[in-house]
């Protein structure tokens, strides 16, 4: 029997998930494309100043997903350590936020969890939640940027129904399952420990610009003028590709998937490291996080003069490199009483908004956006699939949620044709 051709585009979590399940099967010959020169998408390494850093990912949200499990098996499981919280322009010990400022508006924080389930309205904002639970100033300011770094948004942006009814089909509570867990090693690494085959399968430097399925076979044309044929399409590119169109659809992908595509929104943002000719924040330090912006400090290694700095910018702001730094670089002068700006020696700035392949952070519940995500799970004409962690409820914006949508869009392929099974 004559093998199916299955082309995937993206070499991210999601394509490599994608890969690892077509490639044992004599059913399929798979090409796997990617637009950038490297794999892993936004699981990103970076030699730094003696280091080497993530750039992009860098921390597992759920203890019952499989990188969580594959860290464990490698000891790669790291201790948060002390943590600060930045409020007013002051440094303050985490337990001291908490006995001063969270405490006294304990019963509204806890509020704020029940609002989330209950609420029924579907205008409502994550933002609108915070601020009618008249917590203080500093919780409300505090779960606001909070909320938003982890969503990569301003929380204003964030439809409450949509987010609490995705975190529901998935099954996850998200006072209870969702867990920010460091390594002490590269995620990256950790990716490419577990997909090291379908790294090498991968060919880099394709800019898939093109897909024609009004035919028999699947026509993709490339950026370098480079022509494939498939019988199957697994697409895997992130949210913010298909919404600024990059790759040509003929015909246009089915409506609902274009209207699903428009709903969900694509946080803005980026990562800096930092390196200082000495140390001048508090020994030990792990974690700053910010309630005052939506841009928080770590702190990777005790012994190096090094600071990751994670930013959400506004949407459509253009990101202005010299002056986010200037801005996060004051900021620390602030805190610290230090003049941070003669203190720093070089620094790296990944802006994942400024890459054409990437467009953003991640995906997040816009106003009016119920039910997308599972809309994007839907095959078109059982021809082209789609996976990323855009189209997966509840453990969209992580890894392991890529992951699983890459297993998911595998076993639709595989499903589809008798006798076969993916696991």
């Amino acid at each position: 029997m004559d093998k199916q051709r299955v082309i995937i585009i993206g070499a991210g979590a999601a394509g490599l998930s994608v890969a690892k399940q077509l490639q044992p099967l004599d059913r399929y010959e798979v090409i796997h494309l990617e637009a950038q020169h490297y794999v892993g998408g936004r699981v990103k390494s970076q030699p730094f100043s003696g280091l080497t850093l993530d750039s992009g990912a860098r921390f597992l949200h759920h203890k019952k997903l499989g990188l969580y499990q594959q860290a464990k098996q490698r000891k790669w499981l790291s201790k948060l350590g002390k943590v600060a919280i930045i409020l007013n322009g002051q440094y303050l010990p985490a337990w001291r936020f908490a006995l001063f400022h969270i405490l006294p508006s304990l019963q509204k924080s806890k509020r704020l969890i029940r609002a989330f389930y209950r609420n029924s309205d579907s205008q409502k904002t994550i933002e609108m939640l915070i601020v009618e639970q008249g917590m203080n100033e500093a919780s409300t300011n505090y779960f606001r940027q909070l909320l938003g770094s982890s969503l990569g948004c301003d929380v204003g942006q964030v439809g409450a129904i949509p987010l609490r009814d995705s975190f529901k089909a998935a099954g996850v509570r998200v006072e209870q399952d969702l867990i920010n867990q460091p390594l002490k090693q590269p995620l990256a690494k950790l990716l490419q420990g577990c997909f090291s085959a379908q790294f090498d399968q991968v060919r880099l430097g394709h800019i898939v610009t093109e897909v024609d399925y009004s035919g028999a076979d699947i026509h993709l044309r490339c950026a370098n003028g480079e022509l494939f044929i498939a019988d199957k399409v697994v697409i895997t590119t992130p949210l913010a590709t298909l919404k600024q169109q990059c790759i040509r659809f003929t015909p246009a992908i089915a409506q609902q998937h274009q209207d699903a595509i428009d709903r969900l929104g694509m946080g803005q943002g980026g990562v800096f490291f930092l390196h200082f000719r000495r140390r001048f924040w508090k020994k030990g330090l792990c974690q700053l996080i910010n309630a005052d912006d939506r841009y928080h400090f770590w702190v990777p290694d005790r012994e190096q003069n090094v600071m990751v700095v994670f930013y959400v910018a506004d949407e459509g702001d253009q990101v202005d490199e010299p002056q986010r730094l200037q801005q996060l670089l004051q900021t620390l002068n602030t805190v610290f009483d230090c003049d941070a700006s003669s203190l720093l020696d070089e620094h790296y700035h990944e802006n994942w908004s400024g890459n054409p392949a990437i467009g953003g952070l991640y995906s997040y519940d816009g106003i009016g956006s119920e039910g997308a995500r599972s809309v994007l799970q839907q095959p078109i004409e059982q021809r082209l699939f789609f996976a990323g962690e855009a189209t997966i409820e509840g453990h969209f914006a992580s890894v392991d949620g890529a992951i699983i949508s890459g297993q998911r869009a595998a076993d639709q392929l595989i499903g589809m044709m008798p006798g076969y099974s993916s696991r």
